[in-house]
């Protein structure tokens, strides 16, 4: 009687382990896979080493101060793949505008080049609607077309996705990144080139839990 227990007991255990795994896996694969495949900045080396998750907002002054570090970072790290999650945790400001904008930008193939100039801008300034008619008409982008598509369905499942990811994995400030297995969240310090290299080799940061 109690081998017959112990032989139901593992394989229970057994069937749990293998859910929780499953699990496990599921969650990681809809962190790194957004609905939107155009935010995904796949690695231009092999093997590919990492695979880079930011969550960002783009009205979100230490998101502009770490980016020109994450270009650089990108740009040295070609074995790494990027991926980039805009989510709004500013309420105030155009943080949803801009974000939408973003994801509308990439129906027209243009989203990492709308993503840079948000980015890009004077933390100490909002981006206003000139500015992003003048990046539309800089890239080429139909503005007319942007400003509906932002709006549309579309738009909204690619939205409400990066939300729910942002909620599943508990995250409530930007930036927030996920460098391999490494979570960093919005710190005092902003992350440098060689921060992110360090990271990336599995060496220890000052600020920074592995």
């Amino acid at each position: 009687m109690l081998f017959r227990l112990a032989i139901i007991f593992l394989v229970l255990a057994g069937i749990y382990a293998v859910f929780e795994i499953s699990r496990f896996s599921w969650m990681d694969y809809r962190l790194y896979h957004p609905k939107a495949e155009f935010q995904t900045r796949e690695a231009t080396a092999s093997p590919e080493k990492l695979i880079f998750v930011e969550f960002i907002d783009y009205n979100c002054r230490f998101c502009k101060e770490m980016h020109g570090a994450v270009k650089n970072f990108l740009d040295i790290r070609p074995d790494i793949t990027y991926v980039a999650r805009p989510i709004v945790v500013l309420p105030e400001g155009p943080s949803e505008k801009l974000a939408r904008m973003a994801l509308a930008a990439g129906i027209q193939g243009k989203f990492w080049e709308f993503h840079d100039a948000f980015l890009g801008y004077p933390k100490d300034k909002t981006v206003d609607d000139a500015f992003i008619r003048e990046t539309a008409m800089l890239y080429g982008v139909d503005y007319d077309r942007l400003v509906t598509d932002s709006q549309s369905e579309t738009v909204n499942k690619w939205m409400a996705n990066n939300a729910e990811t942002a909620a599943r994995e508990g995250v409530q400030s930007t930036p927030t990144l996920y460098v391999g297995k490494t979570i960093i969240r919005q710190m005092g310090k902003v992350l440098t080139t060689a921060d992110f290299q360090r990271i990336a080799d599995g060496l220890p940061v000052d600020g920074v839990s592995p």
